[in-house]
């Protein structure tokens, strides 16, 4: 650990007290901003996501993530779902890197995380050419929608306060959309990255808080998942029944732990306390395959 992560953590831990943060109704809002929104107090699927890994892994999050796959990661929005306000909010500039003169000078009258270079612009429009290819994935992104909705509620069962913000809303049929970028967009792989990154956990509160809120039933969410590189192959998945349900089961688990640890103020790391360790079960039962070097005995 450097000094500043130390200086960071007694911060923490000497200064609990917090400014005040928004509030908004109960409700759908239309228009409200992406940092109202995430600095609003209710938990969000992130944040329940965390509590499942610890609660402590909640309350102490690692604030030195690198902050540029976001920005990115924004721009792909705005440019697949609601292109028409490309112009207007982002700007590109002819360069191949940041620390160019002609960025630098770029970023003076346009905020610097919507100013792209000429090569991040490029593969945007590779992403955007790729959802389009697909006729489903331009089916979706052409219908009729709302978007970076969000909902305020409430866990009934808890009396929790949490918050989603949708990519696209799809009011005819009512179903939310979410845009991913990804490595690998084929089943297998994105399978393996709802797991890794708990897509259907956020798709089940996305989907019961509408329920909560306004008692009617959504439809289970769509994913579209885009390749971040060449080809760009864009995909469309909805999640089948079996992972709704496990999806459920551990939402409700990260709300009820996250209700406890509000109602103690103790935001516990793992549970488990036990000194002895062992391989994971593949690892044991690839033992016999292993062949391990052990070097030479001093």
């Amino acid at each position: 650990m450097n000094e500043l992560q130390e200086d960071w953590i007694s911060a923490i831990i000497d200064n609990p007290a917090k400014p005040q943060r928004p509030t908004f109704a109960s409700g759908l809002h239309e228009g409200l901003s992406n940092e109202d929104y995430h600095a609003s107090e209710p938990v969000s699927s992130t944040g329940l996501k965390r509590i499942l890994v610890s609660p402590a892994h909640f309350r102490y999050p690692n604030p030195f993530n690198a902050t540029r796959a976001k920005e990115i990661g924004s721009a792909i929005h705005c440019r697949i779902l609601e292109s028409d306000r490309w112009d207007t909010d982002y700007k590109v500039v002819e360069c191949d890197a940041r620390t160019s003169a002609l960025y630098k000078a770029a970023c003076k009258d346009h905020p610097k995380e919507r100013v792209l270079t000429s090569a991040e612009y490029e593969n945007v429009l590779g992403m955007q050419k790729g959802c389009m290819r697909n006729p489903r994935f331009r089916e979706i992104i052409e219908a009729d929608g709302k978007y970076e909705l969000s909902l305020f509620t409430t866990d009934p069962e808890t009396g929790v306060p949490v918050k989603v913000r949708y990519d696209k809303l799809i009011p005819s049929i009512l179903q939310p959309f979410d845009l991913k970028k990804t490595q690998k967009a084929d089943r297998y792989n994105f399978g393996k990255t709802i797991q890794s990154y708990g897509y259907h956990i956020s798709a089940a509160l996305y989907q019961i808080a509408w329920e909560w809120e306004f008692k009617e039933k959504m439809q289970p969410m769509l994913w579209g998942a885009i390749e971040e590189q060449s080809p760009h192959i864009g995909m469309v998945y909805r999640p089948d029944d079996e992972m709704m349900v496990v999806a459920s089961v551990l939402l409700r688990q990260a709300l009820n732990i996250y209700a406890e640890c509000l109602d103690s103020d103790n935001w516990h790391g793992y549970l488990d306390d036990s000194e002895e360790i062992s391989l994971p079960h593949w690892a044991l039962e690839q033992s016999d395959e292993v062949e391990i070097d052990f070097g030479d005995e001093e």
